[in-house]
């Protein structure tokens, strides 16, 4: 069996962006070097802070482990459906997409919508208030890898996922090791809705976040 801790020069290692991601790779130990691939699983938020865009971090991680580092040259939400098609179209872009069918391994943050929208996605600067409504619409409970889930852990139906230029959903589910980096317990239901959709295969987490996260999954109705 594998060791769940190796990273093999075959490996191509998809990252999402987000504080808990950035501050991870502040403890990377550069000792291990391997020529592996890292890539960015969307395009770069607008109102992001440079230190946490994708772009940053997936450069910083490559780097730590002297591997080679791909980016989408790209804003992450377009305006339209035709918008998005012409710029994952883009010749460097396309390349990059191409990549995510051979996503070996996924470092992630999950947002939370659910009780409170805490995620950054939530803000105006990303998106307008209409595009907030209609998740809500739909039961948002949380997002990963800029894809917006509801409380059954499945993709919410809006038009969103037509213009995000990021990895789908079913090419994220296919990743063979999905590692999840989530802090604070106001993202205990979220979680929980990522757990029930099969978007995570590690998690790591507080201890204050393990004990909502254990008190939640108790308090649900059984279905015997």
């Amino acid at each position: 069996m594998r060791n769940p801790r190796s990273l093999k020069e075959s490996d191509i290692l998809g990252v999402t962006w987000g504080s808990t991601v950035y501050h991870m790779i502040n403890y990377l130990n550069p000792s291990q070097k391997v020529n592996a691939k890292f890539v960015t699983l969307h395009g770069s938020i607008a109102c992001c802070e440079n230190e946490l865009d994708v772009r940053t971090l997936v450069s910083r991680m490559a780097k730590a482990f002297f591997g080679e580092n791909y980016y989408l040259l790209t804003d992450a939400l377009m305006s339209s459906k035709e918008a998005s098609r012409i710029m994952k179209e883009e010749k460097n872009n396309q390349r990059v997409f191409k990549m995510f069918d051979h996503v070996t391994i996924s470092v992630s943050g999950i947002g939370s919508f659910y009780p409170t929208e805490e995620s950054v996605l939530a803000s105006p600067e990303f998106m307008p208030t209409e595009d907030l409504e209609k998740l809500k619409q739909e039961n948002v409970s949380g997002d990963i890898a800029l894809r917006f889930f509801d409380h059954d852990g499945q993709e919410c139906n809006t038009t969103l996922k037509e213009r995000m230029i990021s990895i789908s959903i079913e090419q994220f589910k296919k990743i063979d090791r999905k590692i999840s980096l989530v802090s604070g317990v106001s993202k205990a239901n979220a979680v929980l809705s990522a757990l029930k959709g099969g978007l995570v295969d590690v998690l790591i987490l507080d201890s204050n976040l393990a004990e909502a996260l254990l008190k939640l999954s108790e308090d649900m109705p059984s279905q015997e």
